[in-house]
């Protein structure tokens, strides 16, 4: 970081100094200084900016991404850091020799969280943006950057984001076992590959309401079977038409366990809709019959008549065997 600043300080002199003590720290002395401070924090490798933009908390950091563009960088920064509860400013590159050094600038809410935790996250993000390219990546999206974060066994990170068009998140396992619990995995896998951008299910999350919306609040990490990312995979597969591309079941382990993802890339216009082989009615299985859900931000909703009749000719050239776009 290339960034000066007017004082600094050892990072174990002031590791239990919170947000909201820094906030009010610089802005009484611009008060009585006329002169807006700002304060450097260092350790034996990090180094963090404090200063003040209108009477917010600003926070520099820096990390290096060397696999990442610019819109990449910012698409999963700005999933971590939103998951606090903070908003990202700006990003620039600092370093022209390619290696991918990054600055960037976090509008923080001034709470309890210490030095430590800015430090911790600091460096949680390093990590991520160290990690190659997600390998079904369409583009930068919250789906891409939330699987950064969590192949880097970094959950902690995504708690407070909302679900989402792109993401679900389940506190427990499917019933593979059972008819039923078959159906809803694939249920809200296809409700994801009929929408029209990358998206992830995530099993190892419990959520609850928060302005209306459910918010990912604990990381609840499962007993996975030896076989299950090959079982899921199966059921997929098997319970969905026609099978979703690129479809990603990977399992991460964490403390206490482990989670499991399900990735959808966005799928090709021709391949939609996805239906689902069998449905569960007033608690009868009934094999024969076939859903089609489509998700719409948090909630999904059955496609309307007009919907799936405006989609027939693309299925009716998949089952001539013509090419995908």
């Amino acid at each position: 970081m290339t960034t000066v600043a007017d004082y600094q300080v050892s990072r174990a002199d002031v590791r239990n100094v919170t947000l909201a003590e820094w906030l009010h720290l610089i802005e009484e002395t611009t008060l009585h200084d006329g002169y807006r401070l700002s304060i450097g924090i260092f350790d034996e490798n990090d180094f963090l900016l404090l200063d003040i933009v209108d009477k917010r908390l600003k926070v520099t950091m820096s990390a290096q991404a060397p696999r990442w563009n610019s819109t990449s960088v910012e698409a999963i920064l700005r999933t971590m850091v939103e998951a606090k509860g903070d908003r990202l400013s700006s990003l620039s590159e600092y370093d022209e020799s390619g290696d991918g050094y990054w600055n960037f600038y976090i509008l923080c809410t001034a709470d309890d969280r210490t030095i430590d935790h800015i430090f911790d996250f600091q460096e949680a993000c390093g990590q991520v943006l160290k990690l190659p390219e997600h390998p079904v990546a369409v583009g930068a999206s919250g789906a891409d950057a939330a699987y950064q974060i969590l192949l880097a066994g970094g959950a902690e990170p995504l708690l407070g984001l909302p679900e989402s068009s792109w993401l679900e998140v389940k506190s427990r396992q499917y019933d593979l076992d059972s008819f039923a619990g078959q159906i809803e995995l694939a249920q809200d896998a296809a409700r994801f590959a009929n929408g029209t951008e990358p998206a992830i299910l995530v099993l190892g999350f419990r959520t609850t309401k928060k302005n209306g919306v459910d918010t990912l609040v604990r990381v609840t990490p499962l007993n996975l079977t030896v076989n299950a990312v090959a079982r899921y995979r199966e059921v997929l597969d098997r319970r969905i038409y026609p099978q979703i591309e690129g479809l990603v079941v990977t399992r991460v382990e964490v403390r206490g366990g482990a989670l499991l993802i399900i990735g959808i890339p966005r799928q090709p216009d021709s391949a939609r809709p996805f239906l689902v082989h069998g449905v569960v009615v007033d608690g009868r299985n009934e094999g024969a019959f076939v859903s089609i859900i489509q998700r719409r931000d948090e909630v999904s909703k059955p496609m309307t008549v007009a919907e799936i009749h405006a989609l027939m000719p693309a299925g009716r050239s998949i089952l001539r065997g013509e090419r995908r776009p």
